[in-house]
């Protein structure tokens, strides 16, 4: 029976993890409000996590903790508590559950510096994966995996874990999310490249509507509208090229404004002529 992928009930390890998660100082600050320092809830957290009996939750449980560890600056904790859910999961039968636990201790070890070990550990999860019968599941397990292998830094296994996605949105979702990291690391090719792999047109659209609005923010607007022609979707270009004449227009470039807006009133034009395409009427103040 499946239990990775069930909503649960919320744990008090649930609560301290939430004291602990270092990515928002104003969270953290007001999580810390009770009065008990850092240390003292990661200490009644890992208590909480191995009074857990369930095996697969408790290695859920540490590789959270884990993570927290590592993302504090502590990576000594986090590989001890990674260790504990590595031999937890290694007990798991389900493939379902294997896989996960293990795709989330490697994204842990990754992430304190020792990728040739988060290599092999997201090469076994990927075998746990590949053993998962049922295609949603299944999809479910590898994009999991593939968040990992990215944060192993192996873009090349990355890709073709998403591209290995049966599922089309499944696929979609995995893909989207590697073009989106690809081009905050710097690599709009492999982020174009990426999206472009997307076989679901609405899907395609959207990743590439995300990029060219990236592009456009990082100041590339050039970059920006080529992804955008680039939809074949006529609706989701269209879509594309008025969102990215409101951002000039709000960024004071009101000539790229009208360029933009003429190509999709030309769009529009083509796909039917004499009505105007429902879903991209929108005012830009120039």
């Amino acid at each position: 029976m499946r239990t990775c992928g069930r909503a649960k009930p919320r744990r008090p390890v649930d609560d301290h993890l939430r004291c602990l998660f270092v990515d928002d100082p104003r969270q953290r600050s007001r999580a810390w409000t009770t009065g008990q320092s850092p240390s003292r809830l990661a200490a009644e957290a890992e208590a909480l996590a191995r009074a857990i009996t369930q095996p697969f939750d408790q290695a859920q449980a540490l590789a959270k903790l884990a993570r927290a560890a590592a993302q504090a600056g502590d990576p000594d904790r986090a590989s001890r508590l990674a260790a504990e859910a590595e031999a937890l999961a290694r007990t798991l039968t389900d493939p379902d559950a294997q896989a996960w636990a293990l795709a989330e201790i490697a994204r842990v070890i990754a992430r304190v510096g020792d990728p040739d070990r988060a290599s092999r550990l997201a090469a076994e999860a990927e075998a746990a994966a590949r053993a998962i019968t049922h295609p949603h599941f299944q999809a479910q397990a590898l994009a999991a995996l593939a968040r990992a292998a990215a944060q192993a830094g192996d873009p090349d296994w990355t890709e073709a874990l998403a591209r290995a996605i049966t599922n089309p949105d499944g696929q979609a979702r995995a893909l989207t999310e590697l073009a989106r990291a690809a081009a905050q690391a710097g690599d709009p090719d492999r982020a174009e490249a990426l999206a472009r792999a997307i076989t679901n047109p609405d899907g395609q659209a959207r990743a590439l509507t995300e990029l060219a609005a990236a592009a456009a923010q990082a100041g590339d607007p050039d970059q920006a509208e080529a992804l955008a022609r680039a939809i074949t979707n006529p609706d989701g270009q269209a879509r594309a090229l008025t969102e990215l004449a409101a951002a000039a227009a709000q960024a004071g470039d009101p000539g790229r404004a009208r360029h933009l807006l003429a190509l999709m009133l030309r769009l529009s034009t083509s796909c039917a002529p004499g009505r105007p395409e429902q879903g991209t009427e929108m005012r830009v103040s120039l």
